[in-house]
């Protein structure tokens, strides 16, 4: 196995194979591959050993995510078909980020299930890596397969296995050339329907209606545990923040859960849209409750808080200043009608006062008719 390494122990590998060691520790298994151009340079697809895969991943599609050294942390699609397992959607931009190149020897530490750290070694044979983990008595190679104490298979002969210790496994692709060559002629590399599976997009940009929107949680998705109604209204709601508004929900939340918190979070926007002055205070209050909740649960919900914050600001202002005008002209009103029944009392009585002076005026005028009649028959009496 080490007829290639000249004095591994001086090389630049064990130095970086003792960063890596010291970084990775005994928690979770790991496996190395060593970048051919189907991973790098066309395609951008990455085949993982089947061991491996069989022993530590889902058998079901899902989400991995890939962190680099740095810390950045890159979402890819993991797809399952027959015998092959392959890193898909996303590897490619991980690849472009950290500036891979044929022959690039990478070491991927599962930390968790369906996240890896991923140490990159730079252009060494996996002869060299392999002898360098052994000679730092990071495990014992042998052909052997390390997983025939868990699961009695055989292992594939495209698969060299280094055993680590009881609960650590390094897994090493001392052919790599030939699992790329089988899985080109299977798969292709240039097409990414030749996979024969819908890629969901994992990055909203991608994202370009209905169709292409996935609602993954945990790496599955969930579109099925909701209803197409709900299902159109949060892709609406996501392309307004274009983001999809789940991506940070805790990972302790299961698909069922995070289904029910996406259906309540659109009854609850839904709600809002359709609020009234009249719309009782403790509405607002039962939903900032919720959306609260929500958001500790990790749920992009701050727009909607701060929608019903305003809504709720905007109400209370409005609905104060209605009763106080309200007041004002209740009072007005009470001022009007108190001078409407003192001016009708004096209306009645200068009615009366009227009637009377009329009732003057025609006895008056009789008076003085009598009195004309009376001075006419002076004045026409006989002369004597």
């Amino acid at each position: 196995m080490f007829e290639n390494v000249d004095n591994p122990e001086d090389s630049s590998v064990k130095s970086q194979v003792e960063e890596i060691k010291a970084k990775i520790g005994v928690e979770a298994p790991i496996f190395v591959k060593a970048m051919q151009p189907s991973n790098v340079a066309s395609g951008f697809l990455l085949a993982l050993p089947r061991q491996f895969c069989h022993s530590h991943l889902p058998s079901h599609d899902a989400t991995i995510i890939l962190e680099d050294e740095s810390g950045e942390k890159y979402r890819t699609k993991f797809i399952v078909q027959k015998d092959k397992s392959i890193l898909s959607s996303g590897w490619r931009r991980f690849c472009f980020a950290n500036k891979l190149v044929v022959g690039d020897v990478l070491v991927f530490h599962l930390v968790r299930p369906l996240k890896f750290k991923v140490y990159i070694m730079g252009t060494h044979s996996l002869a060299e890596v392999e002898a360098a983990f052994s000679l730092l008595k990071f495990g014992s190679c042998t052909k052997q397969t390390a997983f025939e104490e868990i699961r009695p298979m055989p292992l594939p002969k495209d698969v060299c296995q280094v055993h680590i210790d009881e609960k650590t496994s390094l897994t090493l692709d001392s052919n790599a050339a030939l699992i790329d060559e089988e899985y080109n002629e299977e798969f292709g590399f240039n097409i990414l329907e030749d996979v024969g599976l819908p890629i969901p997009a994992t990055d909203f940009g991608d994202v370009e209606n209905t169709e292409d929107f996935t609602i993954l949680v945990n790496g599955v998705s969930i579109n099925s545990c909701l209803s197409g109604e709900i299902r159109n209204r949060y892709y609406d709601l996501c392309c307004s923040q274009r983001s999809f508004l789940h991506n940070h929900l805790l990972e302790s939340i299961n698909g069922k859960l995070a289904a029910e918190i996406i259906t309540e979070t659109i009854n609850i926007a839904n709600a809002i849209r359709a609020c009234r002055l009249s719309t009782p205070h403790g509405a607002y209050v039962l939903w900032e409750k919720t959306l609260d909740a929500f958001e500790i649960l990790g749920m992009n919900v701050g727009f909607l808080r701060a929608r019903l914050k305003r809504l709720l600001s905007l109400s209370f202002r409005t609905k104060q200043a209605l009763i106080r005008k309200s007041k004002e002209a209740k009072l007005e009103q009470a001022r009007a009608k108190d001078k409407v029944i003192t001016l009708e009392s004096k209306y009645w009585k200068w009615k009366e006062r009227m009637v009377s002076a009329d009732a003057k005026v025609e006895a008056l005028k009789e008076v003085a008719e009598r009195r004309e009649l009376f001075f006419q028959e002076e004045a026409v009496a006989p002369w004597g």
